[in-house]
């Protein structure tokens, strides 16, 4: 689904994508480790060009998005995205924010949008809360409503930039439940950026271990956390799990 093609992305002198070349299946729930700086955000960020890479090719559906007639609006509601810190519009309550987009976009009217994202609150445990404020909401709450919001999309590809990080240890727990529930029920594809190492266990078909800037080992999670010779690896998961 989606054939990704040395891929680079430079800041002047600093390489932080170096040459990757990897292909992702429909379907695939990935999730990226490594240590910070080794450019897991900016591989996730540069597949719906919220980084423009350097050189290479992203493929998605037999189109290239870094083709110049690529529309990176129609391309974003296809391969949405949920930041660490949520991006809620806090001038608008919850419903407000789960129709926006796909009110302005034309793909639903707003009644059919309405429809859908109370369908998507009840899913996400906060049909109470569609009428409340971003700032009533706890970290764990806010989390589920962004990705509420990008399921109104009805996208093919999640990207989940660190999604817990900016949480409290007792909220961790709701988000992850809730990503493990979408990627049991439906066939959208994920990949998570992420340092939850028992998600990426128990949850992710394929682990991605990056570090400066390439995928060194693309392999799954039996293999990664019980049967893998890495060193570079080995002392990663020494300092995550021993944390």
């Amino acid at each position: 689904m989606i054939k990704i093609k040395n891929l680079c992305k430079n800041y002047e002198d600093l390489e932080v994508l170096k040459n990757i070349s990897v292909d992702i299946k429909k379907g695939d729930i990935i999730a990226i480790i490594g240590p910070s700086g080794g450019g897991k955000s900016t591989f996730l960020r540069c597949l719906n060009r919220l980084e423009e890479p350097s050189s290479g090719s992203i493929i998605i559906n037999n189109q290239n998005i870094l083709d110049k007639k690529c529309d990176i609006n129609i391309l974003r509601q296809k391969v949405s995205m949920v930041f660490q810190h949520f991006n809620l519009f806090a001038n608008k309550n919850v419903l407000e924010n789960l129709i926006l987009a796909p009110v302005k976009l034309s793909l639903m009217n707003k009644e059919e949008a309405i429809s859908y994202a109370k369908e998507l609150l009840k899913k996400v445990g906060l049909a109470d809360k569609e009428n409340f404020y971003p700032h009533k909401l706890s970290g764990g709450q806010k989390q589920r409503i962004a990705i509420a919001r990008s399921l109104m999309m009805k996208p093919e590809v999640i990207l989940f930039d660190e999604p817990t990080s900016a949480l409290d240890p007792e909220m961790v727990g709701e988000v992850l439940n809730l990503i493990k529930e979408i990627a049991k029920e439906s066939d959208v594809t994920m990949i998570l950026v992420t340092h939850e190492m028992g998600f990426a266990k128990n949850v992710a078909n394929r682990i991605f271990f990056m570090h400066s800037g390439v995928i060194s080992i693309d392999d799954s999670p039996e293999n990664i956390f019980k049967n893998n010779k890495d060193e570079r690896l080995n002392e990663f998961l020494n300092k995550v799990l021993n944390h």
